[in-house]
């Protein structure tokens, strides 16, 4: 096991079907095999339905693209939980995603997550130099259910959701993201197998 210190884990979970959850299932493999490589590690969980994240509002965008010292107090209480989201994605080393596929993409919850923590200044920066992601140095997970296979054959171009998530991550500087499908769960050819596939990609990682 490492040496290191204390690995600070954020897990977000978009979906609704709690203990049941396939994606929430294939979550406690990674954190798992991270239990393996690391000494100690902290852990604290998101759940995007029992607490959802409202999508962004007129309001809310302003008080996002004001200069901080220009803020008033009522932009301050606008922006105080998507303050709190970002600086939870910040103190994380590791971000596991915990999500099922809904019409080839994303829960509406989990792209309003998306929307409150891409925040020009501290995830993200242009410069003269270009774009900077401020998150470098974290490693991402996103553990996917789907009822049907899409990482390969006739629905692998439908996948929508993981060209969405590498592209927000390796925008806020986090490139290193690895997608771990437990797929084909409504599927009778598949679905007995879907969890130990995904203990197969979890356990190809972490090797």
């Amino acid at each position: 096991m490492s040496s290191s210190p204390q690995r600070k884990v954020l897990v977000i979970e978009a979906s609704p079907n709690g203990e049941q959850s396939l994606s929430k299932k294939g979550t406690l493999l990674v954190i798992d095999a991270l239990k393996m490589r690391f000494e100690n590690i902290e852990i604290k969980v998101r759940d995007l339905q029992q607490n959802p994240v409202p999508h962004l509002k007129p309001e809310l965008i302003q008080a996002m693209f004001t200069k901080a010292e220009m803020r008033s107090t009522d932009m301050l209480q606008t922006l105080k939980l998507s303050e709190e989201l970002t600086d939870e994605l910040l103190w994380a080393d590791e971000i596991i995603i915990a999500t099922p596929m809904w019409n080839f993409s994303v829960p509406s919850v989990l792209k309003a997550w998306v929307d409150h923590v891409s925040r020009a200044g501290k995830t993200f920066s242009f410069t003269d130099e270009g774009l900077i992601g401020l998150a470098a140095g974290r490693k991402a997970y996103v553990v996917v259910a789907s009822g049907s296979v899409f990482s390969e054959g006739a629905f692998a171009s439908f996948d929508a959701l993981s060209p969405f998530v590498k592209a927000f991550f390796g925008f806020i500087g986090i490139p290193d993201v690895h997608i771990i499908r437990v797929e084909g769960v409504n599927d009778p050819n598949n679905h007995h197998n879907a969890l130990s596939k995904a203990s197969d990609t979890v356990n190809s990682i972490f090797v």
